[in-house]
């Protein structure tokens, strides 16, 4: 069985050895006499200084039995015999040792000893050779390795160097060596202590992943004093903080991409410092994860899926709101919030649920903490109520995909119009916005409840009051890209549902409606990405579903057709000419024949219908009858229809709001953005078309977010693992 087998080194030696080294003084005053780092190589390439010690010490060890009395024997040697990898020549061992001149001394005397076990060689003619590998040095399958950094004589070096520069090298020595053996084991028994606890968090860290084809676990393996049991450290639950990794993952993810100036912004002013502590700059002036950062990258990676999704808690721009309570309040609605999906009445689209949320709340975060950073009232004295209603917006405003009816006041007529729209898909996604507006009305005794003081789950009217939710509901209302922006758009709304007031004329007494629809509706155009699509291993399952389903729904129609044939030829009342029409379409539609445009003949025929057009003369039996055929029709025709969104989101890996000049004009703060898209190889032209609609949204609300003084200048693209970028310049003329 062969092993390789990492071993911490320290210097128990030499606290063990007195009697073999004489004075110890004396030895220690040679030690000190060596400083820099190229006399401590020297002591590994035996270095005269301490030549006359090193065989000293190691004849007196060769004259021990080890396995009978190891109390003259470093914690090293005394692991590495109960592992029994002394004289085992098919393990490797790599001593791994501190940049200090003692540790260098007692590596060579651990390494040598091995070696005189392993071949019974002459102890001076064991000599360890410089290989390819910076300062690691070897003999017969053992190694000695200097990690440039790790001291004990400063701290910050010993952070910022040291243990990156250990978790380097073992991690690359695991993924070029680790397969090649039966075991990886990391021994911590010997060494600087303060060591021992981050190679034991790196070890519980590393999950077992597939390595040149075999599957690779470190074993984290520790001597205790005298007993003759090596412990297994067990690989307990441990984590890091993923839920801080989760809500701040689009920064993360987006620092390697940035330019040094921008990227420091973020690691110093947006991510905690145990985050942005995780990253490096490399030789290009980027920055980068470290070693123990893409270790817990691809932890998080690997083990996305658990109750709280790949997606954190959701809480992001949280930490803005100052007030205890209202922050408090709004996390418990978000703990709820995240499973409001599961109503979902048109799952056949790309995903409006949790990971939609998370992304448009990444959106909004990358416009609002530059913002908020330099201006903590930016929203005025309401700030706190000005992010609870954002935010609880962004949870909320696709809540109307689980909605089966509405009730709507007209603006006009102020009667309220009422439909059932259960069984037409179509219809819940072009009204999915105003059925947000009337569910979170409807339901706002329950979405707004949180903790009390005793634990209880209720409604706290002086956070969550009948001002702000009508805010939040207005917010929502706003979001759908056809809704009125200003006094000259189009308020035709849907199936004769109108909205006259345009977003620019809302008003609030605390909250700035008109502002936050505005942003919404940026934050929601930006979310184009991959994610959308869930994964490569969702679509074909999803697309089977669809499959199912429609087979179930196209023998429905057909039946309900032939129905509506008997009902109405049977009868004096006749079938609207538009029902007709329709029906004649279907036929072909279904044998194959050329039905252009088929697809908005159906959604416009439906809306027809549920408005009750040239319906007056049908009995109750006849419009249940339309009714089943048209919805059978309907969810057939919307579920043979989103291959094409799936494909557009499938090319968009990222999509970025990155601030890009933050100026000064007539003493006001003016942020100006830039959309970057970061797009798969070979796919430039999607991309035109995802900054392209980005842009054509923020110019419906440009206006709004200008007078507040935020900006979006530039729209680029960049495909995945090149600098190239692409600045769409051509936009302006296209929108």
């Amino acid at each position: 069985m062969a092993r390789l087998i990492f071993t911490l080194t320290g210097i128990s030696l030499l606290d063990e050895k007195k009697e073999l080294l004489g004075k110890r003084g004396g030895f220690e005053k040679k030690l000190d006499n060596i400083k820099d780092q190229g006399n401590i190589k020297a002591i590994i390439a035996d270095n005269a200084i301490l030549k006359n010690q090193k065989v000293q010490v190691l004849k007196a060890l060769a004259m021990k039995n080890l396995l009978d009395d190891r109390s003259d024997f470093s914690a090293e040697l005394a692991s590495l015999s109960e592992l029994k990898a002394v004289d085992n020549k098919e393990d490797k061992i790599i001593f791994i040792i501190s940049q200090t001149s003692e540790c260098a001394f007692a590596g060579i005397v651990n390494g040598k000893y091995i070696i005189y076990e392993r071949t019974n060689q002459d102890l001076d003619s064991i000599s360890f050779n410089k290989s390819v590998a910076d300062d690691v040095f070897s003999c017969d399958n053992v190694e000695i390795k200097i990690i440039e950094g790790l001291q004990v004589n400063d701290g910050k070096r010993f952070k910022s160097e040291g243990i990156k520069n250990l978790f380097r090298f073992i991690r690359s020595k695991i993924e070029d060596e680790g397969s090649s053996y039966d075991e990886v084991i990391l021994n911590i028994t010997g060494g600087y202590k303060g060591t021992i606890p981050y190679l034991s968090l790196f070890g519980m860290l590393f999950q077992e992943r597939e390595i040149k084809g075999k599957k690779v676990k470190p074993l984290i393996k520790y001597l205790y004093e005298d007993t003759k049991d090596i412990l297994i450290l067990p690989n307990l639950p441990i984590a890091y903080d993923i839920f801080t990794w989760r809500n701040y993952r689009g920064f993360i993810k987006i620092v390697p991409h940035l330019e040094s100036k921008v990227a420091e912004t973020i690691l110093d002013n947006i991510l905690p410092a145990h985050v942005s502590d995780l990253f490096e700059k490399n030789d290009e002036k980027k920055f980068h994860l470290t070693t123990l950062g893409q270790v817990l990258k691809e932890n998080y990676d690997e083990e996305k899926e658990g109750e709280l999704t790949p997606y954190g808690r959701g809480y992001l721009l949280v930490d803005k709101i100052c007030d205890d309570g209202k922050r408090k309040a709004l996390q418990d609605c978000i703990n709820r919030w995240q499973y409001l999906w599961l109503g979902d009445r048109i799952p056949e689209t790309v995903e409006h649920a949790r990971g939609h949320t998370q992304r448009v709340l990444e959106l909004a975060a990358q416009i609002l903490y530059p913002i908020l950073n330099e201006e903590e009232k930016f929203f005025g004295n309401h700030t706190n109520d000005n992010l609870l209603a954002l935010i609880s917006a962004i949870w909320l405003h696709d809540l109307g995909h689980s909605g089966d009816s509405i009730k709507w006041p007209n603006d006009e007529s102020k009667e309220t119009t009422e439909y059932e729209i259960k069984g037409f898909p179509s219809l819940v996604r072009d009204l999915h916005h105003m059925l947000s507006w009337n569910l979170i009305d409807k339901d706002k005794n329950e979405l707004f409840k949180s903790k009390n003081e005793t634990n209880e789950w209720t409604w706290n009217k002086t956070i969550f009051s009948e001002n702000l939710i009508k805010a939040i509901c207005q917010i929502c209302l706003y979001h759908r890209g056809k809704m009125p922006v200003s006094d000259d758009d189009n308020k035709d709304g849907y199936v004769g549902l109108r909205v006259t007031e345009p977003l620019e004329n809302l008003r609030n007494d605390t909250v700035n409606t008109s502002l936050l629809g505005a942003l919404l509706r940026v934050v929601d155009a930006g979310d184009v990405q991959e994610e959308r699509t869930i994964s490569p291993n969702y679509i074909p399952m999803r697309f089977l579903q669809n499959d199912r389903e429609k087979e179930k729904l196209k023998k429905e129609e057909e039946e309900y057709r032939v129905r509506v044939d008997d009902l109405f030829s049977n009868s004096s009342t006749q079938l609207p000419d538009y029902l007709k029409n329709l029906k004649d379409n279907a036929r072909k539609y279904f044998n194959n024949e050329n039905t252009e445009n088929f697809e908005s003949m159906v959604y416009k025929c439906v809306h027809n219908y549920i408005k009750g057009e040239e319906l007056e003369n049908i009995d109750a039996t006849g419009r249940i009858i339309l009714r089943i055929w048209l919805s059978a029709l309907d969810q057939y025709v919307f579920k043979n229809s989103p291959a094409h969104h799936f494909k557009k989101h499938r090319g968009i890996s990222t999509v970025m709001y990155l601030l890009d000049q933050h100026s000064t004009e007539n003493g006001n703060d003016e942020y100006h953005y830039k959309v970057l898209a970061i797009h798969k190889k070979d796919n430039d032209k999607n991309t035109k078309k995802v900054l392209n609609d980005i842009f054509c949204e923020y110019l419906m609300v440009k206006k709004i977010l200008n007078n507040h003084r935020i900006f979006f200048d530039s729209y680029e693209g960049m495909e995945e693992e090149s600098e190239n970028i692409t600045v769409y310049s051509w936009l302006n003329e296209l929108c």
